[in-house]
């Protein structure tokens, strides 16, 4: 699975820990639908292709901390839980990455 380019989750309620999808560096996209609570998405971080996360439906981040994928240095798309309660919404994070990718190096 080290290729893998794109893992779309569904009612995966029973899994406690996702910080072993940190390890599938070519993700481009990585979705969450309905999957419980993801407890943090620091994992995130190690997906230096991921271009597009989308946490839905009942899935929600048990820390909140979201604010922190406006930095990610490939990350285009955000959709998150509209009834949950983050740091930043997705339009903040898509607002902060779109903002660092025009400031000069």
């Amino acid at each position: 699975m080290p290729n893998l380019e794109k893992l779309d989750v569904s009612n995966a309620t029973s899994v406690v820990d996702w910080s072993p999808v940190g390890e599938l560096t070519r993700l481009r996209w990585l979705g969450f639908e309905d999957v419980g609570t993801i407890a943090a998405v620091d994992f995130v971080g190690r997906l230096t292709a991921l271009e597009s996360l989308f946490i839905t439906g009942t899935a929600k981040v048990g820390d909140g901390r979201v604010a922190q994928l406006g930095t990610h240095p490939s990350l285009r798309k955000v959709r998150l839980a509209q009834a949950r309660i983050h740091d930043a919404t997705a339009d903040q994070i898509e607002r902060q990455l779109r903002s660092s990718r025009r400031r000069p190096a």
